[in-house]
C-alpha cells in the first residue's frame, strides 16, 4: 500500500480530496459540541495538528463551505455519529490566522493584520448588503483596508454580529497562532503597543455571545 504523506499541507479538505494519509481527530468535534465551553484555548505540543484540526472545524460547521464540504466527513469517525452530524454546515465561522504576523516594528504588524482583515471582509463581501447604510462605510472601510486602527480594533466584532444576525446562530471565531504578534513584538521592543491593541482586537471578539477556539505556541509549564 501507497503511503502518500502530505508533508506541508494544512488544509483538511485538500488533505480528504487528495488522499493523503490523514490521522482522523474528526471525533474533536465531538468534544467540542459536548464540552460547551464559550472559550477554548489549543496550546503546544507543536506539530500536533492544531491549524489542521482547526482547518477541519471550520470546513464542518461552515455554512457559507457546506456545499464544498459536505463530502469531506462521510467516512471518517464522525459520521458515525449522525446526532452530530447534524451541525455540519449550520454555522456562520470566522477563521482568522495571525502566524505570518512576524514583524520587527509596531506598523508592520498592524499593516500586516490590516490585510488579514481585508481578505476576510473580501470573502464575506456579500454581507454589505445585510447592514444598515449607516455602517456601511465601515464595512467598506475594512474591505479596501483604509480603516483607523481603533476601527481594525473593531473588526472581528462588527463581522460577528453581521453574521450572528443574518443567520440567527452562534458564530464560532477559529484563531490560528493568535499570540504570534505578541511573540514578535516582545521580540523587536513594541510589547505595550501590540499588547494594548490586541486586548482590544481579540478581547472584543471573545465576548462570550461567540464561541471562540484559539491556537496558540504558548508552551505550559509545570
Amino acid at each position: 500500500m501507497t503511503v502518500n504523506f502530505g508533508i506541508g499541507v494544512d488544509d483538511f479538505a485538500e488533505i480528504i480530496e487528495f488522499k493523503y494519509t490523514y490521522l482522523d481527530k474528526t471525533l474533536l468535534i465531538k468534544d467540542l459540541i459536548q464540552d460547551g465551553s464559550k472559550v477554548l484555548l489549543f496550546p503546544r505540543p507543536r506539530r500536533f495538528g492544531k491549524t489542521l484540526n482547526m482547518s477541519m472545524l471550520r470546513y464542518f460547521f461552515s455554512v457559507r463551505d457546506q456545499e464544498k464540504a459536505k463530502d469531506l466527513f462521510k467516512n471518517l469517525h464522525i459520521s458515525q455519529y449522525p446526532e452530530f452530524m447534524e451541525y455540519q454546515g449550520k454555522f456562520p465561522v470566522i477563521f482568522l490566522s495571525l502566524k505570518e504576523i512576524k514583524k520587527e516594528d509596531y506598523e508592520s504588524s498592524l499593516s500586516g493584520i490590516r490585510i488579514l482583515i481585508q481578505r476576510l471582509f473580501t470573502r464575506h463581501e456579500d454581507l454589505i448588503e445585510e447592514i444598515s447604510p449607516g455602517l456601511r462605510a465601515y464595512f467598506e472601510r475594512l474591505l479596501y483596508g483604509t480603516a483607523s486602527d481603533v476601527e481594525l480594533a473593531q473588526s472581528l466584532k462588527f463581522l460577528s454580529e453581521i453574521l450572528e444576525k443574518k443567520y440567527r446562530q452562534k458564530i464560532w471565531i477559529l484563531i490560528d497562532e493568535y499570540d504570534t504578534p505578541i511573540h514578535a513584538a516582545w521580540e523587536y521592543g513594541f510589547y505595550e503597543k501590540m499588547k494594548s491593541f490586541m486586548q482590544g482586537f481579540l478581547g472584543a471578539a471573545l465576548k462570550p455571545t461567540f464561541r471562540t477556539i484559539q491556537h496558540s505556541q504558548l508552551e505550559l509549564i509545570f
